[in-house]
């Protein structure tokens, strides 16, 4: 009885699987970077429409406008805060929950 066993030569199985990890990793960074752009240029729309809103108002209106995905409401947050370090908006001085946009 002749028993055949075949052994790659090349270990190309296991680079192509680090190679497409790496590739992966590439697109869910992109991916993520062009959603966080998305949702900070669709707030920036809803605050030059409304000039003052509150944020939940806010929240809602980002939800019901971007169609493609729908952010989780922290990540609305942490674009909020980073259009108020741009200083594209800023939170009203009585009330936290509002916000004014900056012309």
């Amino acid at each position: 009885m002749i028993v055949l066993i075949i052994v790659p030569l090349f270990a190309s199985s296991m680079t192509q699987k680090k190679a497409t990890d790496v590739e992966n990793e590439k697109a869910v960074t992109q991916l993520a970077e062009e959603r966080k752009y998305a949702t900070q240029a669709c707030i920036v729309r809803i605050m030059k429409t409304h000039k003052t809103i509150f944020h939940k108002q806010l929240a809602n209106l980002v939800l019901e406008q971007l169609v493609t995905f729908h952010p989780l409401l922290g990540d609305i947050k942490r674009n909020v805060d980073l259009l108020i370090e741009q200083e594209y908006m800023s939170r009203d001085a009585n009330d936290q929950t509002i916000y004014h946009y900056i012309a």
